[in-house]
């Protein structure tokens, strides 16, 4: 009986950790979102450029600078990871020309763009997969919940749009995040684009005795 107790403890416990998700495939969803967009010829190239871009710039403030300050195999690891991130902004900005109809790219191929897109994009979840793997196991599990959490708060709120000639490290780029993502709401809602990346949602506060007495007035006052 205690035998079949145990098995039944270890079942259930197996069961608990693979239901749970893995961390590295929850920070590289947003570019698995952007290269399923590119490969569709029905979807708007726009929103892979909105998942690319604010994946960029919040791994970049979160994830980018924990996994650097592990040690001199980190650092070179992060160096990589940045390379290959302006290569893929600067591919990205090009995407966001041809799509937007920017004249002085417009005799570009707009599928083969697309293409180098997302060879830009492989080839950076490759090594950025690689990268957080190894910060996940030296972090532990409860550290590595709360930087993915970190990452996903960062990515609710970054610009989605590739900036690929502005700082991203340290406290110019802190400014230039916060400077960029409000520059790219204002552009968005002016150009009317769709924005697929979730944004948080605002707190509701709940109104105080005073708050309550209003409405309770406001409410009667309609009837």
């Amino acid at each position: 009986m205690t035998m079949t107790t145990e098995g039944d403890a270890r079942t259930t416990a197996r069961h608990q950790v693979s239901t749970e998700p893995d961390p590295v495939a929850v920070v590289t969803e947003a570019n698995r979102r952007a290269a399923s967009t590119l490969r569709s010829t029905d979807a708007d190239p726009l929103d892979a450029v909105a998942w690319a871009s604010a994946h960029l710039a919040a791994l970049e403030r979160t994830l980018v600078p924990l996994a650097r300050r592990l040690g001199h195999e980190s650092r070179a690891e992060t160096a990589e990871i940045r390379r290959l991130g302006r290569r893929l902004h600067l591919e990205l900005r090009r995407l966001e020309q041809r799509s937007s109809g920017d004249a002085l790219i417009a005799r570009s191929d707009p599928r083969a763009l697309r293409a180098r897109v997302v060879d830009r994009l492989e080839e950076f979840t490759t090594a950025e997969t690689a990268m957080l793997t190894r910060l996940f196991a030296e972090l532990g599990s409860d550290v590595t919940a709360v930087a993915v959490a970190a990452y996903s708060r960062s990515l609710g709120v970054a610009p989605t749009r590739p900036h690929p000639h502005t700082p991203h490290r340290g406290l110019l780029g802190a400014v230039a995040f916060r400077v960029e993502a409000l520059r790219d709401r204002v552009l968005n809602t002016m150009d009317g684009r769709h924005v697929p990346v979730p944004r948080p949602r605002r707190t509701v506060r709940e109104p105080g005795r005073w708050g309550q007495y209003l409405l309770g007035e406001s409410g009667s006052g309609g009837r």
